[in-house]
């Protein structure tokens, strides 16, 4: 029986020249990150507010973050939940935790400590990261949890200079 998607009608909303599917290549996604990384080090993987961050330097602020869970004794298949928004530290949190071998548990940063804490207990997070503006409603929604470790990082370390000087 056919479905509605079965005759893709998004594919009318496409630009001339993309195509309608791709070869996604059956290797880790942090392959790909260290393949852009080879081959593009200098473009820009990210832009916040102005601010480029490259191949290059994603991929490695990304081994460093792996490296920091290590140290926090995080190992693979461990759940590691992200409360952030759209922002670099998501980004290299999320390569970091995929390096490190374990788990991303994405979380909506706009829940409730409840919302927070029940998804807390149903993954078995060991580790939380958090932007500073959520910290309290995670810490307390840790409560009770597998949570040993919340690590918490300000979206002012990516802005540009002049935003991030603006916000003092």
């Amino acid at each position: 029986m056919a479905t509605p998607y079965d005759e893709r009608p998004w594919l009318r909303f496409y630009a001339t020249g993309v195509p309608a599917d791709v070869d996604v290549p059956n290797v880790p996604v942090t392959r790909l990150l260290d393949q852009a990384a080879d081959r593009y080090p200098r473009r820009a993987a990210l832009i916040f507010f102005g601010r480029k961050i490259s191949y290059r330097r994603l991929a490695k602020l990304s081994d460093r973050f792996a490296d920091a869970l290590r140290g926090l004794g995080i190992h693979k298949g461990d759940r590691v939940a992200m409360i952030l928004p759209n922002s670099p530290q998501q980004t290299i949190s999320f390569y970091g935790i995929l390096r490190r071998g374990a788990v991303v548990v994405q979380h909506n940063p706009l829940y409730t400590a409840a919302e927070h804490h029940q998804q807390l207990m149903d993954s078995g997070a060991k580790a939380v990261v958090v932007f500073e503006k959520a910290y309290e409603t995670v810490a307390a929604a840790a409560t009770g949890t597998a949570v040993e470790h919340i690590i918490v990082t300000s979206l002012a370390d990516y802005l540009p200079t002049g935003k991030r000087l603006a916000l003092h």
